[in-house]
């Protein structure tokens, strides 16, 4: 089934995603999965928080695809992720696969890609005809087909055009990849854009993972009883405390154990064969 890989934790005006070719509005807390595509409205923005500790705030008018996203987290060097920024900008803080393997860390427009070397930046789209001294008003919910700038905060990052040659960023430093066309450039000086931006910077948003991600189930686990949702949503509540439970979300709860959502399904669940046979199909529990 669909695993959680992030969640929404703050979110100004409305956020949507994209979804099974439907759209779903978003609220604080919802979940994302791989492959969703979400988008705020002009004068919104929304922090997410993803399964490796990755943040990112989408700007204004921003519209991001999930393209691919993996991550165990006894394995984070094999955890990978690639993220299409479609309109508008982002600002960004890398997580454990950036720092265990940045090179399994892009994000990509239609004219320039961005690697990591485990680090903290923003990005924003411009339009084909642009200037070192880009208006702040220039690069707010533009579509990301023209030009992309960049600016490293902490660490550093590479940022190449479509001709695949690289530059490298360091902190402090801004880029330009200037249209489809042409090819990536530092700037002299941080564009007014990135120094006057009012949305979070994620890497000071609050997070707690394992209460947005689940906790490995206990060792010697009591008796108790096991969920897995597979389609919809649970709330399994014991002992006055309730835990809701979204698509690809597992908990555990016992007698002495108030309900623990897990960070990676039981296998006894997992692989269990008629419980992921479609053909099986109870109206309540899947």
């Amino acid at each position: 089934g669909p695993q959680v890989v992030a969640r929404v934790m703050q979110l100004k005006g409305q956020l949507s995603a994209e979804r099974r070719n439907a759209r779903v509005d978003l609220p604080e807390g919802a979940p994302l999965y791989a492959s969703d595509k979400v988008e705020t409205v002009a004068g919104g923005h929304a922090v997410l928080a993803f399964r490796d500790d990755t943040r990112i705030t989408l700007n204004s008018g921003t519209r991001l695809a999930l393209t691919q996203y993996t991550f165990e987290p006894e394995k984070p060097a094999q955890g990978n992720s690639i993220f299409q920024l479609l309109r508008g900008g982002l600002r960004i803080a890398t997580g454990l696969i950036g720092k265990a393997n940045p090179s399994q860390v892009r994000f990509q427009s239609a004219t320039a890609t961005i690697g990591i070397r485990g680090t903290v930046f923003d990005i924003a789209c411009g339009p084909a005809v642009t200037s070192d001294e880009s208006v702040p008003s220039d690069l707010a919910d533009v579509a990301c087909d023209e030009s992309m700038f960049a600016t490293a905060r902490s660490g550093s990052i590479t940022l190449a055009a479509k001709d695949g040659r690289e530059i490298d960023l360091a902190a402090g430093q801004s880029g330009l990849v200037p249209g489809a066309s042409g090819a990536a450039r530092v700037l002299g000086s941080t564009p007014v854009f990135f120094n006057n931006i009012s949305t979070p910077a994620p890497e000071t948003v609050p997070v707690k993972l394992d209460q947005l991600f689940g906790s490995e189930a206990p060792a010697a686990a009591p008796e108790g009883v096991y969920v897995m949702v597979r389609e919809g949503k649970v709330v399994m509540g014991q002992s006055g405390q309730n835990v809701a439970l979204d698509a690809g979300e597992s908990a555990f709860a016992g007698l002495s154990v108030a309900p623990l959502r897990l960070s990676v399904p039981p296998a006894v669940l997992n692989r269990d064969p008629f419980l992921s046979n479609k053909a099986f199909n109870f109206n309540i529990c899947r």
